[in-house]
């Protein structure tokens, strides 16, 4: 499911949870949509928290990296700032290159491109690819995350 999808579903749970008073577990129970886990109402409801006036990029994350994201940061705002590092790049990253990078940002600040490229190495898909190329646009993602919020 696509980020439009997911936000339009974000749109539709928080209204239904406002006017209810549900929380995402009772609306989870309640709701006859397949699949629809209080975690994934939940995050659908923090892509449509993201992106309040729709301005996510078209040919940007699919909602399955977005996830990776919102793994790993607890606050909306968080997971916004990491989506707008990545788009900033001008790179569109697969959901393992995601995976890729927040195992980069879990793990210690001193970053080589050896450790990229092991990180890379973990995943069939990258290997199947150039993984020169996603290593590339991994660390181009790092250092402009670096770069805004730096490691202290």
């Amino acid at each position: 499911m696509g980020v439009t999808q997911k936000w339009e579903w974000g749109r539709i749970f928080r209204r239904a949870r406002v006017k209810s008073g549900l929380s995402y577990e009772e609306i989870a129970e309640k709701t006859e949509v397949k699949g629809a886990s209080a975690l994934q109402i939940e995050r659908s409801e923090s892509v449509y928290e993201m992106f309040p006036e729709r301005e996510y990029e078209e040919d940007g994350l699919s909602y399955s990296a977005i996830a990776e994201l919102q793994r790993v940061f607890n606050k909306t705002d968080d997971v916004r700032a990491a989506y707008d590092c990545i788009i900033a790049t001008g790179h569109s990253l697969s959901v393992k290159e995601t995976r890729v990078w927040v195992e980069l940002l879990m793990s210690d600040a001193d970053v080589s491109r050896g450790i990229v490229r092991e990180e890379v190495q973990k995943f069939d898909e990258l290997r199947t690819k150039n993984p020169a190329e996603s290593v590339r646009r991994i660390l181009d993602v790092h250092a402009e995350y670096e770069s805004i919020f730096g490691w202290e």
